[in-house]
């Protein structure tokens, strides 16, 4: 089971999340299948990009731009929601809040692990927002004496049905990014976010 501990450092504090059970091995697999996508033929990965989401489901490369204005094209991103591969049935809600409504893109011929893959490893990322809720629902009430109620971030964090998980892989020659869940699989960059 995982292990969620805190410290305060002066005004600072640090939650530090350990002993995540399988944790490197879902990130190993999602970070291997992110880089099998990037490598797909830009047609196929095309088959899977969502321009009606301003390419906020599926696969989105060189749609993103730097402040400049220039297209970033050293990563590709893949984009859904963890928790459902529908959001909502409701066409009114899709049409009015496509980043947040649309259906999950998925490349079940082309890539079907993919899709199993990313959902592991997001349910991991959202566990570990709960146990981070967890704690800050638990600081908060006891430093302002119940006011802040018991568990509130938690419940609304849990009543949420539009989180979005990224997938981002870094094409040979970009920069390469440090982050704790960056890993170089195959000599090209990945990093699950």
């Amino acid at each position: 089971k995982a292990v969620v501990s805190t410290q305060s450092i002066g005004d600072w504090g640090l939650i530090v999340v350990k002993d995540l059970p399988d944790f490197q091995e879902e990130r190993q697999a999602a970070l291997r299948a992110i880089r099998r996508f990037a490598e797909l033929p830009e047609e196929t990965k095309e088959n899977y990009t969502d321009p009606k989401s301003n390419f906020g489901f599926g696969w989105s490369h060189g749609k993103e731009r730097m402040r400049s204005g220039i297209p970033d094209t050293a990563k590709g991103s893949y984009y859904a929601n963890p928790l459902s591969d529908v959001t909502s049935t409701d066409p009114a809600l899709k049409e009015a809040f496509p980043e947040l409504y649309r259906d999950n893109i998925w490349p079940g011929a082309d890539l079907p692990e993919l899709e199993p893959s990313f959902k592991a490893l997001t349910r991991v990322q959202l566990d570990v927002g709960y146990m981070v809720c967890e704690v800050f629902d638990s600081y908060l009430c006891k430093t302002t004496a119940g006011k802040h109620e018991a568990g509130s971030f938690l419940k609304m964090l849990q009543k949420g049905t539009t989180c979005k998980g990224r997938l981002l892989h870094y094409f040979p020659g970009s920069q390469k990014p440090t982050s704790p869940t960056m890993g170089c699989v195959g000599g090209t960059w990945t990093t699950a976010v």
